[in-house]
């Protein structure tokens, strides 16, 4: 008669050491996953400014200009650079319904506006870094929730602190009285600036050294403590992707010398190096900023469109006057990347 040997089960020290080794190259995989996911979103946001120069060179190709950073409406608030670009994102149908007309038309804060009935509660993609942790939407006034973008235009840069090329300026803001806004600095030397279409011609320093398109994509400190991380630095907040400006001015010389002006969105004037993140700064504020800095999630810098349609990851250790020549479409400075 034949004999079955039983079968040898595992020990409870053997079963431990399985679990353990299981467990080591989970957390070994977990890092290379996680760096796998960030340079997906990484080549997203890439391609998402990739889409948006080439839609700013599109637009100069049809109307031999850039489109006006921020537009004021014949005093009220105007619509910014994102409405313009619309046609050549693959976004046509808002473009062709949206209200040029209308006083305060880049401002919906008001229901029966057509333009907030247009934009409310529509995604557009090509604005969000998908590695920004911001929410995508933003209440933009009574109720209309606009795409809270993370790309800003690039105004130029603040002359200060050894950076003296450029005397294009002036100040702001005049509201809203919050730590950071009253005390900004606002230019007119870059590629997306107030009530002025800009033109390649313009860009003597060369297209591939000009920056146009910014990111703004990851949230700040509200003290230097970097304690509480809630400052919303984005350009578009908090009234959307949508809103220019509204004071009238053409920055042309400097202005320095004036009382506060009004505040321009989706564009900020180079004032501290990429990263900065500590809100209540001079021109650092959210209702809007001059100077809100690039900031991003990605790992060591932030990303920009650049003047003959490339994409340029710029590191934090990018000196500041390095930085701001970037910014500055004519300063006849010559630059090394």
């Amino acid at each position: 008669m034949s004999t079955r040997r039983a079968g040898r089960g595992f020990t409870l020290v053997e079963l431990l050491v399985v679990i353990a080794i299981i467990g080591i190259l989970i957390a070994l995989l977990l890092p290379a996953v996680q760096a796998a996911r960030e340079a997906a979103r990484r080549s997203q946001c890439s391609n998402n400014l990739k889409q948006i120069g080439l839609a700013l060179h599109n637009y100069h190709g049809a109307t031999n200009a850039f489109p006006i950073g921020a537009k004021s409406q014949r005093g009220g608030w105007g619509h910014s650079w994102f409405v313009g670009v619309l046609p050549y994102v693959e976004t046509t149908a808002l473009y062709s319904r949206f209200d040029f007309i209308s006083d305060n038309n880049g401002w919906l804060w008001q229901p029966a506006q057509s333009n907030f009935q247009l934009c409310n509660g529509v995604k557009i993609s090509w604005m969000l870094c998908p590695s920004s942790n911001y929410p995508e939407f933003q209440d933009s006034g009574s109720g209309c929730m606009q795409t809270a973008a993370t790309y800003v235009g690039i105004s130029g840069a603040v002359r200060e602190l050894g950076f003296t090329q450029d005397n294009r300026q002036r100040p702001c803001c005049g509201c809203c009285g919050n730590p950071g806004e009253t005390d900004g600095m606002l230019s007119g030397s870059g590629v997306l600036v107030e009530n002025t279409s800009i033109k390649i011609g313009d860009l003597t320093d060369g297209t591939s050294n000009t920056i146009m398109v910014g990111e703004i994509s990851a949230y700040g400190y509200t003290d230097a403590t970097r304690i509480n991380k809630t400052a919303d630095l984005r350009g578009s907040v908090p009234h959307g992707w949508v809103m220019g400006g509204s004071d009238q001015t053409v920055i042309a010389g400097d202005y320095s010398t004036w009382g506060a002006q009004d505040r321009v969105f989706n564009c900020t004037t180079i004032r501290y190096p990429i990263g900065t993140n500590i809100m209540g700064l001079p021109g650092i504020g959210w209702n809007h900023g001059a100077n809100n800095p690039l900031v991003s999630n990605h790992p060591g810098g932030a990303q920009a469109a650049v003047g003959d349609g490339s994409v340029r990851f710029l590191s934090e250790t990018t000196e500041l006057n390095l930085l701001k020549a970037l910014a500055v479409r004519d300063d006849g400075l010559s630059i090394t990347p």
